[in-house]
């Protein structure tokens, strides 16, 4: 079957969206609306970092202060802002809470998500399809294949004297490798690269840009055994001095 959120696959700045939704509609089809309506209530906080990120404003802040920024400073309009809210109060009641929520908590949970998601990949994935009708997810096989998240940099590559505009250039970006644990996972492995390489002629097969892919490697943190995404090293790169291209937004 597939997911409500497929549109949100094909473009890297939505793919870690569909990976989050795509859960998402597997704890409902196991019934497990409480964790259901917590994930997507990050789902939600996610999307107010990333509006705050898009404005070069702080995000570090608790969800409920970064959506009072995002209404204070108007960079959404009202419906939004309502439609975050609602998203956001079930959330922190699931997880605060014993209350049972029930298949209906569900569905409503799902369709304001599938809302947020559809306006988030028309307004920064480019995304112009239509919206598809609710399809009720049904549970899958718990042995499906597994994916890790990966960072990489890549730059434009202007050997042939064609692409100046990308010189000296760097874009960082997120994609997944599929799990197989016999492959070299190192930083910059040819395993990464490879993968790496093959997800991102995916997304970029449109453009027609020559690149080099400079560097790849897992997302993750040892020290605290948790993930990051394209958006946490943004910040720092910005943090440290360097500069966006605005013509690139």
């Amino acid at each position: 079957m597939s997911s409500n959120f497929d549109f949100l696959q094909g473009n890297e700045d939505s793919m870690g969206y569909f990976h989050a939704a795509d859960f998402l509609e597997q704890e409902f089809a196991m019934g497990n609306y409480a964790s259901e309506l917590t994930s997507a209530r990050k789902i939600a906080e996610n999307v107010v970092k990333f509006v705050l990120d898009q404005n070069y404003m702080d995000n570090d802040a608790t969800f409920a202060q970064n959506l009072k920024t995002v209404k204070y400073h108007h960079l959404l309009d009202q419906q939004l802002v309502d439609l975050l809210y609602a998203i956001k109060q079930p959330g922190n009641e699931a997880s605060h809470t014993l209350e049972q929520y029930n298949k209906h908590d569900g569905v409503a949970a799902l369709q304001q998500v599938i809302q947020l998601m559809y306006w988030f990949a028309k307004t920064y994935c480019g995304y112009e399809g239509e919206v598809q009708p609710f399809v009720e997810p049904v549970q899958r096989s718990l042995y499906t294949t597994s994916e890790r998240h990966m960072i990489y940099s890549l730059s434009g590559d202007n050997s042939d004297g064609n692409w100046p505009r990308y010189t000296g250039l760097e874009k960082v970006g997120e994609t997944t490798a599929s799990q197989d644990l016999e492959k070299d996972w190192s930083p910059n492995s040819d395993y990464l690269q490879s993968e790496a390489h093959h997800r991102i002629n995916q997304y970029m097969k449109t453009a027609g840009v020559p690149y080099h892919l400079d560097w790849v490697e897992l997302a993750h943190r040892k020290v605290s055994d948790t993930w990051f995404d394209d958006h946490d090293v943004h910040r720092v790169l910005l943090k440290s001095g360097f500069k966006r291209d605005a013509a690139f937004e």
